[in-house]
């Protein structure tokens, strides 16, 4: 299995306790970012990248590329023009504000 870009910068400068003093966040964190293969922190992601001397770029650390310089691939949940699939439960009308409401309250 391919290494993502998080795990590739984590091994080249010395490990996650290495990683977790250069980011100056926790190892736990480190170890969510191998997991998912993004690292969410700007700044972090700037400091590993510049651990790496630039091996790996910002953009691969921060999900943007997929190491060859081209887009990484996107859900369809996140296409434009997809369907949405989360529904809220209607709120209840409050009295102070819908004069119907009020009526409906009192009876």
């Amino acid at each position: 299995m391919e290494k993502n870009a998080v795990e590739r910068a984590v091994q080249a400068v010395g490990g996650p306790t290495q990683a977790s003093h250069i980011c100056d966040v926790s190892v736990w964190a480190i170890r969510i970012w191998r997991k998912t293969g993004i690292v969410p922190d700007t700044r972090a992601a700037i400091l590993l990248s510049e651990a790496t001397d630039g091996d790996i770029s910002v953009r691969e650390l921060a999900g943007l590329e997929n190491g060859d310089g081209g887009p990484r691939h996107r859900s369809r949940r996140f296409q434009p023009g997809g369907k949405i699939t989360v529904t809220y439960p209607a709120s209840r009308p409050d009295p102070a504000i819908d004069p119907a409401a009020r009526l409906s309250a009192a009876a």
